[in-house]
């Protein structure tokens, strides 16, 4: 029954890692603080049903006990000891309680194996090595020990190549802890990337004006601008958007009208930049074309002001609430990876600087000639 009872759960407690991630499986996993919390869970899972599964057979029962041991002591220790520290005894003994009787039945099973009706014993008794000695030896208890002693002195000696396992996944789980506070969460990192574009829209309005009052400045400043809206802030930011928010929006059904407005709005701000990046090409533009860029240059503003306040006040707060923990920092994941593949590893931190040099060429950069006399 002992046997029975613990197969039966960590086999349960493993098929529910694959079919219920979110709750048991690798949302649990990332809620706890763990790194790469899919392999963790998988890693687990498969463990659990494989070591469940020896266990209802009774088969390799103490080997079987060992992993399951380490899965014990890894839960303790990143579960139920920070109830203990931060709730007290009581608290930390009504939660422990079914960890605490699955640790002993499985130090019961490694120390006394899978009992009379296990495949260990029917193995054992039909081997050639029982049969010869059968004569001498006619004690159920001799039967049943399957050379304990010495198989308890192996476990011994398996046991601390386990707990290197248990070593990796607490590391794990400390690293993650230790990075936390460094994570960039995506709708942190998409506001991130609407700032580099605030600066652009301010460069623009700057240019425009100068534009306007037919004074001098450098052209260089528009096409720059315009470079990094196109790779950075249309193919980058925005393929972002369109491939990863919106249609999680689209298939919840909520905010589509907003999600449409929104993809409507990218797709005209990429016809701005274009004809933007073909008129500054030309050297000698006559004043129609230049009034055409003072035109472009004031619609992308118009647009992008209202766009960005309405992605970081409504879109990206809802988008929070749309997802799972798990995902949401999956994706956090991928939005970086993404941006170092494209950029590389200080991709945002070039783009920033970039946006500088523009803003010191025209005059712009120092902040505090924006502050008003009072």
């Amino acid at each position: 029954m002992i046997r029975l009872t613990v197969g039966l759960t960590f086999l349960s407690e493993g098929i529910q890692k694959y079919i219920r991630p979110e709750d048991v499986g690798a949302g649990r996993f990332a809620k706890i603080g763990f790194s790469n919390p899919d392999f963790w869970a998988h890693f687990t899972g498969t463990f659990e049903i494989i070591c469940g599964t020896l266990m209802l057979l009774g088969l390799f029962t103490r080997f079987a006990a060992i992993p399951l041991l380490i899965i014990m002591i890894v839960a303790f220790i990143t579960t139920k000891y920070p109830i203990l520290i931060d709730t007290g005894f009581w608290s930390f003994a009504h939660e422990y309680r079914t960890d605490f009787a699955m640790t002993l039945l499985l130090i019961f099973l490694f120390i006394n194996g899978g009992g009379k009706n296990s495949l260990d014993i029917k193995l054992y008794n039909s081997s050639k090595f029982n049969h010869e000695n059968k004569a001498k030896s006619q004690s159920h208890e001799t039967n049943a020990a399957f050379n304990r002693r010495g198989f308890i002195e192996k476990g011994l000696k398996i046991t601390p190549a386990s707990g290197i396992a248990a070593a990796v996944l607490l590391q794990s789980c400390k690293e993650k802890e230790e990075d936390k506070d460094k994570e960039v969460s995506p709708p942190e990192d998409l506001m991130q990337e609407h700032g580099v574009l605030k600066r652009v829209l301010l460069i623009y309005d700057a240019c425009r004006i100068h534009l306007i009052n037919k004074e001098s400045f450098p052209i260089e400043a528009v096409t720059n601008s315009a470079n990094i809206v196109g790779t950075f802030v249309e193919d980058y930011h925005e393929k972002q958007e369109e491939n990863y928010l919106f249609p999680r929006f689209k298939k919840a059904n909520q905010l589509t009208d907003l999600v449409k407005v929104l993809y409507q709005q990218h797709q005209a701000g990429r016809k701005v930049t274009d004809e933007i990046m073909q008129l500054c090409k030309q050297s000698n533009r006559s004043d129609t074309e230049n009034e055409r860029l003072i035109q472009l240059l004031l619609a992308f503003n118009t647009m992008y002001n209202p766009h960005e306040a309405r992605e970081d006040t409504v879109l990206f707060p809802a988008f929070r609430k749309l997802v799972s923990q798990n995902e949401y920092d999956s994706l956090g994941e991928e939005f970086e990876d993404n941006e170092h593949k494209l950029f590389g590893k200080d991709g945002f931190e070039t783009m920033v600087n970039n946006v500088e040099e523009i803003e010191k060429s025209l005059g712009i950069y120092d902040l505090a000639q924006f502050t008003p006399k009072v």
